[in-house]
């Protein structure tokens, strides 16, 4: 029996893979290659972009042949086709924000931007998730990267957006001044108990979307995403940077939840269902897992949720499962600090009452609290004190006296989007 998903896979015209979630202990760089990250230094950075080479957006005729270089980098050893897989990058709508140079009329090298609008506890923000960052192997090492980077923050910019979310950890994003901030709560439940009568769990079918996309709509920190987004994503079957199934979650008939769930790793010693986004009751979610993980042959889960999820850290504590505090599996900016600060100054007020206050100053900001005045000169510094974290980088901040770190307490950090199905 066909899927309902399966006429709108047909139309899909793609994105790259990236890490997994790693915890902080993950992030023990060089402390000189830290510094450097921090402070915005571009030394190592690849070489001036030769004069061979022109950049621009990817015209229609030529998106057949962006998709074949994706495969080329991200797909020559595994299955897959990266036009279908991530269709919120590799489509037509979205041609000029695939940033391409060319060797003549070769397509050699990419940045693929996906912007979308997006709300923090009510702040609206605009975001360009990159991805698909690749160059062929015959033209490396020219500056290609970096530069169509350079295009990237221009263009997004332009486009009116103001943090960027990079599918990615490699040195070069680091060069270029992003840093791996935030936190979110890994859950690792390794006792999952018996399946509950109570709940019914079920692959989403198309009349389930609207009430799926109600649940999101109440979610504090999410994307905002349209029906055709939806569409698109739920076809494409992709979570992350794996295959997925989105489930929902019924009691007594209603829908009360969902959860986009990545099926076990291949190999992997345990056989681990694991979830990446989860919208609606958290009482419901974590009663429903167990049946979640049988869907999938598994005996145990995880899931990764948002650091201020409250409701479900209960939930698990109650079960006696694990969480740990994980980091951003990539690397993000605020590459647009007065809007960005714009947008976020009514919740910095509401939340501290107008005791403190963060201006934007060149490629950082000037923080105001407790009659002090810190100046945080790169945009790395600004990303770590607004999203903090346990990295290595979360903590690379001017010194900051006892008076204004307890003026920060329950101000700053703010909560980190995650990616969920918007990872490209």
């Amino acid at each position: 029996m066909h899927s309902p998903w399966e006429a709108i896979r047909a139309d899909l015209p793609a994105r790259p893979v990236s890490p997994g979630v790693r915890t902080c202990n993950d992030y023990r760089p060089h402390a000189l290659r830290i510094r450097r990250m921090i402070l915005g230094s571009r030394c190592g950075r690849e070489t001036a972009v030769a004069s061979t080479y022109t950049r621009g957006s990817c015209r229609t005729d030529e998106l057949p042949s962006l998709v074949e270089l994706a495969n080329l980098v991200f797909r020559g050893r595994r299955p897959g086709d990266m036009g279908r897989e991530y269709p919120l990058v590799f489509e037509e709508p979205n041609l000029e924000q695939l940033r391409i140079a060319r060797a003549g009329a070769e397509i050699v090298s990419h940045v693929g931007i996906s912007i979308r609008d997006a709300s923090v506890l009510g702040a609206p923000i605009r975001v360009a998730s990159i991805g698909a960052v690749c160059t062929h192997p015959d033209h490396r090492g020219h500056g290609l990267a970096s530069d169509l980077m350079d295009d990237a923050v221009a263009h997004s910019r332009a486009a009116g957006a103001s943090l960027m979310l990079i599918s990615g950890g490699r040195g070069l994003y680091h060069r270029l001044g992003y840093v791996e901030v935030g936190e979110f709560i890994a859950t690792s439940a390794a006792s999952l108990g018996p399946v509950s009568a109570e709940y019914d769990v079920a692959p989403i079918a198309p009349a389930d979307v609207p009430g799926v996309i109600a649940l999101h709509q109440t979610e504090p920190v999410r994307f905002l995403r349209s029906r055709s987004d939806w569409d698109k994503l739920i076809a494409a079957g992709r979570l992350m940077n794996q295959a997925a199934d989105l489930l929902v979650v019924r009691c007594a008939g209603s829908l009360v939840a969902y959860a986009g769930v990545q099926p076990p790793a291949e190999g992997a010693p345990v056989v681990r269902a694991r979830v990446r986004e989860i919208g609606g009751s958290r009482s419901a979610l974590a009663a429903a897992l167990p049946a979640i993980a049988a869907r999938f042959g598994a005996t145990e889960a995880d899931a990764v949720t948002l650091a201020w999820d409250r409701e479900w850290e209960e939930q698990a504590a109650a079960r006696g499962w694990t969480t740990t505090r994980v980091a951003f599996p990539g690397t993000l900016g605020v590459i647009d600090p007065e809007r960005f600060l714009a947008a976020v100054r009514p919740l910095l007020d509401e939340r501290s009452g107008g005791a403190v206050t963060l201006a934007a100053e060149g490629p950082g900001g000037v923080l105001t609290a407790a009659g002090e005045t810190v100046r945080l000169e790169t945009m790395g510094m600004l990303t770590a004190l607004l999203f903090g974290g346990n990295t290595a980088e979360a903590g690379m901040l001017p010194p900051l006296s006892g008076g204004v770190r307890g003026a920060l307490l329950g101000v700053l950090p703010l909560p980190l989007l995650w990616y969920g199905y918007n990872y490209v």
